[in-house]
């Protein structure tokens, strides 16, 4: 079972200098701003275009020229100085005032459960994907106890695959969740090898699902397992056994 991201992945450096440029392009080359046609003259929506088109033409964007001078625009000259100052000056003034425009405050990408590393968390690594994974008890008779694996059971009589992947979903995290079994079929297997020759080889079927909603259960995953977590796919090759990891890594 995954959770997909939740917000678009950290950008490297190159991306991040590359995006600036291309800002940097547009907005050097766009056509100036008819202010006095969309904006009535000093209203409130004008002074905070001002402040707006200020900022802007001061910030540095790129400028392959020159590593410490900021690059003005072209298109920013047109807030002047005069412009600037009279800003500045009525800001007090309009913050209150009616029709003012709300700041959006943008919430960190770091969470709460990122900085105390709360591995059973869903709202960690939300730039990332997560994986469903649990530790079953000794006394479970699960094959692979003890050992963190994704969830899984023995098929009863009868009981096809999709019915199966379903059941298990609900034994080990209960009721308040809402998954979605992507297809009927696998997308893989693994064979579970036993130390002893003669024995029967367990061969295990993995379906992929999504949590569309809710939480793991606690309660109901401690009577099966001694513990679970959600795991990014760097963090699962360093959880499971490595002959584990090189049968399922390619699936997820």
């Amino acid at each position: 079972m995954v959770r997909d991201p939740i917000v678009t992945r950290t950008p490297s450096e190159f991306e991040t200098e590359y995006n600036k440029y291309i800002d940097f392009l547009h907005y050097n080359t766009s056509v100036p701003f008819a202010r006095d046609f969309y904006f009535k003259k000093g209203s409130i929506s004008e002074k905070s275009w001002m402040k707006l088109d200020s900022e802007r033409s001061s910030e540095w964007l790129f400028d392959p020229a020159s590593n410490t001078a900021p690059a003005k625009s072209s298109a920013g000259k047109q807030a002047n100085q005069q412009d600037s100052v009279t800003v500045q000056e009525e800001e007090e003034e309009g913050e209150d005032a009616e029709g003012a425009v709300e700041q959006v405050k943008l919430e960190a990408r770091i969470t709460e459960a990122d900085k105390k590393n709360d591995v059973r968390s869903l709202e960690r690594k939300l730039d990332q994907s997560l994986y469903f994974l649990v530790k079953y008890k000794q006394s479970s008779g699960v094959p692979q106890a003890g050992e963190w694996v994704f969830p899984h059971s023995a098929l009863a009589q009868n009981e096809v695959l999709f019915k199966g992947a379903v059941r298990t979903i609900s034994e080990v995290c209960g009721n308040n969740i809402d998954s979605w079994v992507v297809g009927r079929g696998p997308i893989g297997h693994y064979i579970h090898n036993s130390s002893a020759d003669s024995a029967p080889k367990n061969k295990t079927f993995f379906l992929k699902a999504h949590i569309l909603a809710g939480s793991v259960e606690s309660a109901s995953a401690d009577k099966l397992v001694d513990d679970y977590t959600w795991a990014t796919k760097d963090e699962i090759e360093k959880l499971v056994k490595p002959e584990y990891w090189q049968e399922v890594s390619n699936m997820i």
